[in-house]
Order: C-alpha cells, then structure tokens, then sequence
C-alpha cells in the first residue's frame, strides 16, 4: 500500500469552514485529492419549529451544480438554518406564504445581490430570511472543481410557528462500533473491522445528533509491508460524516453510515478500495 506523505493542516472548530478548507487543499493536490462526499439535500426544517426551508441553485450551471457539489449545498444550507431567528418575527403570526430571497455567492464565499423576489406579505417573516441570509456571510469559498465565478442561489422559507408533535426521544444519537455496540461521539472509529488497519483517532465532532455530524481525527493506516503484522501505521489528518439514520435494541437511535476523505493526500492509491468507496456501514447489534 505505500503511503503517501501528507501536508499538515490547521484544527478548525467549526465544520463548515473545515469543508472549505477540504475544497482548497483539494486545488491544491488536484486529483490525488479526494472529493468531500456527497450528501443529498433537499426540504429541511428550520429551528425548533414547522417552519420549512429550500436551498436552490437557479443560474444556467445551477442543476449541475447542486448535483456534483451537494456536500457544499448541504454546508450552505445548515449555516443559514444556523443563522435564522424565530424570535424576530411577529409572536402573533401562526403561519406566513412563502417568501423568495435570491442572491449570488462569488467565487471566495462572499455573498452579493440579496434580494426578496416574493414576499410572504408579512415583513418580519422576509426580514428573518434576509436576516439569515445577511449574517451567514461569508460562506465557504466555491468548490475549485467548479468553473464558475459566481452561482445563483434562491432561498425560501414557508412559516409555520408550531412544531409538529413528536414521540419524546431522551436517547442522544449514538454510532455502533465493529461490535455494534452504540456509542455516543466515540472518540476512534475503526474503518477495517476484520484486521483493524485502518482507525480515526482523536476525533472531535460538531452538529452529533442532527441529520448527521461532522468530525476531524488522525487517521492511522497500515502499510502492510513487508505484512501486515510486520507493517508500520502512519497518520493523515481526516474529515468523516456520519450519518443514516437506523434504531439498536432498547430503541437506541444511531448512525447507520461513515463517509470519511483525506485533507490533503490520500493514503490510499488511486485504485485502491479505500479510495473508490469511502464509505463504511455500521450496523447495530441484533438482540439474542
């Protein structure tokens, strides 16, 4: 396997700036650098409330867009969730229309252009979408695999003051181990079950138990040579996403998936399995 050197890099607190910083080393190594994973995005809740939001890519390369870079999307969108206040909009409104904001995001993140392009008729509700919006600026840079200077992003938001009931969840999310056993914000997470030659260590996560949470760790590979057993383990600093969603026994909720990439050079030749599927299932244990 020959690992390859890597090019150390700065501990970030906030995920989403470290997936910006993922997408710069990403120019810089060109195509020994891994893509972040893909994440699907679509309607999200905003806040604690009913309230229902969209992120969409509405210039010509838009569609292409939101498909080759969801991760970024997905980034775009939790940031402006991060940034939206209930507390600013009229206490006595249950429900507002749907209100349209559109903007631009150049090339280094900076948002430009914002303006509401349908009105919920209710002057608070489109001041908390431009508010979130507003305060969400900057994001991260552009991915460097996209061409373009700019993207057009639309951004609406239909309100609703009352969360719909749920079943009271006192269990905090959790992610199986090699044994299935639940665990909550594991600190390593080994990626080769069967012979253990492949871990994240030291593992500081952000977001856990939202629809997924990202972390940063040492991952520590095995080079196998001249065995596996004579082999020497190096390290690479690394991003993995959990996420899924399944129920363990005593109605415990987990993650269910880990995707995992390289920030800077992969440890992992091109062809290799740990580079053309950087993903690892993790399923509960079955009651006996």
């Amino acid at each position: 396997m020959n690992p390859r050197r890597y090019r150390k890099s700065t501990r970030l607190e906030r995920w989403i700036l470290l997936l910006g910083i993922v997408t710069v080393v990403g120019g810089v190594y060109g195509s020994q650098q891994q893509t972040p994973p893909a994440i699907s995005v679509g309607s999200f809740t905003m806040g604690a409330t009913a309230t229902q939001a969209g992120i969409v890519f509405t210039d010509a390369t838009g569609a292409a867009f939101g498909s080759r870079f969801s991760w970024y999307a997905k980034a775009l969108q939790e940031r402006i969730n991060s940034n939206w206040r209930q507390s600013t909009i009229d206490p006595s409104l249950s429900s507002a229309p749907r209100v349209i904001a559109r903007f631009d995001i150049l090339r280094n993140g900076t948002i430009t252009n914002l303006r509401i392009t349908q009105s919920s008729n209710n002057y608070s509700v489109d001041e908390s979408a431009l508010k979130a919006v507003e305060e969400s600026n900057p994001v991260m840079p552009l991915p460097p695999g996209y061409s373009g200077s700019r993207v057009g992003v639309e951004f609406y938001l239909d309100y609703k003051k009352q969360a719909p009931s749920q079943p009271h969840e006192t269990s905090v999310m959790a992610l199986p181990d090699c044994h299935g056993s639940p665990t909550v914000q594991p600190q390593r997470v080994t990626l080769t079950c069967a012979d253990g030659n492949f871990s994240i260590e030291n593992v500081s996560w952000t977001g856990w138990g939202a629809s997924f949470a990202a972390g940063i760790g040492t991952g520590k590979i095995n080079d196998c040579e001249p065995s596996c057993a004579a082999g020497h383990f190096h390290t690479y600093p690394m991003v993995l996403i959990a996420t899924g969603k399944q129920t363990c026994p005593n109605n415990q909720p987990a993650y269910d998936k880990i995707v995992y990439t390289f920030v800077g050079r992969s440890g992992f030749s091109p062809d290799a399995p740990g580079t053309t599927d950087p993903t690892r299932e993790f399923p509960c244990r079955t009651m006996q």
